[in-house]
């Protein structure tokens, strides 16, 4: 990967000095913490097969937010977010570098969140403002955690758990704070979009969601869609052996002003089994396309599926099969992961490509992490050659 060693030097000098970032989920454990931080410095580089130079980013994202008790029955949450670049040589969507690989990083600052919450019901939180949501997985509604600047949702969202082992969530957006920040275009999505989750764990092994998403996008309303889906997650025991598995299927359709062609399936099978500190699993994700349309997630935290590379952030109209084979482990203290993926066409026999995927990941104490992450897709029939490198460092307090 050319010029991947000047940036991993250059990384090394700057994270023996700098501050990082943890997960970007983090967030206070209780009220009583009125005052937290997080920062992430991260390297990124990317190299494909398509003329463009490589891409070279270090970053540098940092967080800063307050949180007040409760007031009676009130409590205020805001945090402000930075992302820095102290190497840019990369596309970022708004920095004019277009001759460069994208590295969807832009730098700004803004108010990540802001927000009034209401606990004067028994067993409800309501919460009003730009706020994070994320159900289940973040397979359709997620907060992009991965990228410096975070998915948020400006919103009205209730949360109740008063029926027996059940937490309902309810949601109304209005609109969406996207990783491409202020300055881009894209960075803003408005909607009229309620959003429904219900979340049962009243199984001994198992928890089953079910959930409805009803996408109505004011700027593009030819793209507004319902999902209606459900989840069942769970765990068993086969010969003493530990056995977790995944069966999830949801059905896209027009909504409001939604073109007709918008008809999909989304099917997620997966197994894995345990063995003496190591798990190995197989998944098979679909989502369906007939060569017209293609099953869509625009608000999910698509990094996390279908390669670590992203080249598959938008369905092709041919639809996406996804069968993958992952390998986890802890040695030392150190989580590993690895995936290999084989994606083709669902309509048609187009073998789009496969991937190799691999991260590990450490926590020194409460307040330090680091990883290493890289990515690797082979095209066929789809893409190009496109390989990806991570390193980060992180503190927060």
């Amino acid at each position: 990967m050319r010029n991947t060693t000047k940036t991993l030097l250059m990384v090394s000098a700057l994270m023996g000095i700098s501050f990082s970032a943890a997960e970007a989920n983090d967030t206070p454990a209780t009220q009583s913490q009125r005052w937290w931080f997080d920062g992430r410095l991260r390297v990124e580089t990317v190299d494909q097969n398509n003329g463009l130079r490589d891409a070279n980013a270090i970053t540098l994202r940092s967080r800063l937010g307050f949180q007040t008790d409760s007031y009676g029955d009130f409590g205020f949450l805001v945090e402000a977010e930075n992302i820095f670049a102290l190497q840019d040589d990369y596309n970022s969507t708004t920095n004019g570098q277009t001759d460069r690989g994208v590295v969807p990083d832009p730098e700004d600052t803004e108010v990540n969140r802001v927000q009034l919450t209401y606990n004067g019901f028994d067993d409800t939180r309501i919460t009003l403002g730009r706020q994070r949501l994320l159900f289940d997985n973040a397979r359709f509604i997620g907060n992009v955690a991965w990228r410096q600047n975070e998915q948020t949702f400006d919103a009205l969202s209730v949360k109740n758990t008063s029926l027996q082992d059940t937490t309902i969530e309810v949601a109304y957006v209005s609109s969406v704070r996207r990783i491409f920040g202020p300055d881009s275009p894209n960075g803003t999505t408005d909607m009229r979009s309620p959003l429904i989750h219900v979340q049962y764990n009243g199984y001994d092994k198992a928890q089953v969601s079910v959930y409805g998403y009803f996408l109505d996008f004011e700027d593009a309303p030819d793209n507004s869609n319902q999902t209606l889906g459900f989840r069942i997650k769970g765990n068993s025991t086969v010969d003493k052996l530990p056995i977790d598995y995944v069966v999830e299927y949801a059905r896209q359709l027009d909504y409001k002003s939604g073109v007709d062609a918008i008809d999909a399936d989304y099917v997620h099978a997966g197994a894995g089994v345990k063995i003496g500190g190591i798990r190995v699993a197989i998944d098979y994700e679909l989502l369906s396309g007939d060569g017209t349309y293609g099953f869509q997630t625009p608000l999910a935290t698509a990094h996390a599926f279908n390669g670590w590379a992203d080249l598959f952030l938008t369905t092709p109209a041919e639809g996406l099969a996804d069968i993958n084979v992952s390998v986890n482990a802890v040695v030392k203290g150190t989580k590993l992961r690895a995936v290999y993926h084989q994606f083709d066409a669902d309509t048609g026999s187009q073998n789009y490509g496969s991937e190799i995927n691999f991260i590990a990941t450490r926590k020194f104490g409460e307040r330090l992490s680091a990883g290493l992450k890289f990515a690797d897709y082979s095209a066929d029939e789809r893409g190009v050659d496109t390989t990806k490198f991570w390193m980060w460092a992180g503190v927060k307090y």
